[in-house]
């Protein structure tokens, strides 16, 4: 195709950036055009890659020290910045589609729609509204953003059957909603694609919670479960929680839950940004990823990095992670929001090591054509492409 494709990712850092990353490198393998636009601070910078990269955007900095509202309209003027310069970058380009990969619908929503109308946008959604904090402000500003895009875009791209049906429900269309395998996700540069070692059982379930610490994605719920565990199965399970909060209270809500049920020796949690250099540690010698996932909509690089370290997972039955397990059979999975059922999900694998080395297998097994997958879904990006 003749077109060049501006690939949005403002973020920079994290899950969301990795994904991209690996798209765009799919991507120009296929001879796609790809420029992707990032922020400064982009986490991939010095890691070879075969696509262009121009780091316009500013960084959105963690709130800290500052109260709330001054953290928010730090926050506005960051968006509002960077939307103008999305725009005055592209002012003299032509011949071009823009991809709203990013999941900040408040770039995506105003940049949607200030874009000149014969723009081509194609844009990924990955919630159809906001999952936590739905009363506040905040999250009602970015509903009302998310249905921007949903308007303005040519095309929206989702990576589960789920995000299909809301989208057709919200577009009341099916020629603008297309769906696209999320994919394996690697670590690129120096590390290989399949990070797997042999397995060495333990005398314990290790678990890891990997990712940012937000509300939907079920800490407390995990931490819950645990405290209902009596003595002896306590003793069974290491529980690894390592994250970073974007709001401080969140953390210190999840550390005061912790210590007042005494479950220190147990559960390890750390309220920090995990370096992409040191991602291996953190999964190095875990039998076990747990996504306890109360609220989402789309799919989670975390499995696909668990996966790429051959570790089988346990996750709720919500959305893309359903429809995985449901597929590839290469983990475990309970019902979302509930503390006794994960409770005892841990418990009866805890108990039963052999079911960890059969879901190892099943991983080993799905691991051998993933990567093999990117050819097909950059061939899905260029039809869409070409269709808009």
């Amino acid at each position: 195709m003749d077109k060049e494709i501006f690939l949005v990712e403002d973020g920079g850092f994290g899950g969301w950036a990795l994904h991209a990353f690996v798209i765009c490198t799919a991507l120009k393998e296929q001879g796609i055009d790809v420029h992707l636009l990032t922020n400064k601070e982009y986490e991939f910078d010095s890691f070879e890659k075969n696509f262009k990269v121009s780091k316009i955007f500013e960084p959105i900095k963690k709130r800290e020290k500052q109260s709330k509202a001054v953290w928010l309209l730090n926050r506005f003027y960051v968006y509002y910045t960077n939307t103008k310069k999305l725009l005055d970058f592209l002012k003299d380009k032509s011949n071009y589609i823009v991809h709203f990969y990013s999941s900040n619908y408040f770039l995506n929503g105003p940049a949607n729609s200030l874009l000149p109308r014969d723009v081509k946008v194609v844009s990924n959604i990955h919630d159809v509204e906001p999952h936590y904090n739905k009363g506040t402000y905040y999250m009602k500003l970015q509903g009302f953003l998310t249905r921007k895009a949903l308007v303005r875009a040519n095309k929206l791209i989702v990576f589960t059957n789920e995000g299909v049906r809301e989208l057709l429900q919200k577009t009341g269309g099916e020629k603008k909603v297309a769906f696209v395998e999320h994919g394996q996700v690697y670590l690129p540069g120096a590390f290989s694609k399949t990070q797997a070692a042999e397995y060495k059982p333990s005398s314990k379930l290790r678990c890891l919670c990997f990712g940012s610490l937000r509300p939907n994605k079920g800490f407390e719920v995990l931490l819950q479960s645990v405290a209902e565990m009596n003595d002896a199965e306590k003793q069974m399970l290491e529980v690894k929680i390592v994250g970073q909060a974007e709001d401080p209270s969140y953390y210190n809500t999840l550390a005061g839950f912790l210590k007042d049920n005494g479950l220190e020796t147990c559960v390890d949690l750390q309220n920090r940004y995990v370096d992409i250099s040191e991602i291996h540690t953190c999964f190095k010698d875990i039998d076990l990823v747990i996504l306890p996932y109360t609220h989402f909509h789309s799919q989670s690089g975390v499995i696909y990095l668990a996966h790429s370290f051959g570790i089988p997972v346990l996750v709720t039955d919500l959305a893309g992670l359903k429809e995985h397990i449901e597929k590839t059979s290469a983990g475990f999975m309970v019902r979302h929001s509930d503390a006794h059922s994960l409770k005892n999900e841990l418990v009866r694998i805890a108990s039963e090591p052999s079911q960890l080395v059969e879901k190892r297998e099943y991983v080993k097994k799905y691991m051998k054509t993933a990567l093999d997958g990117w050819k097909l879904i950059s061939r899905e990006y260029q039809k869409i492409y070409e269709s808009v």
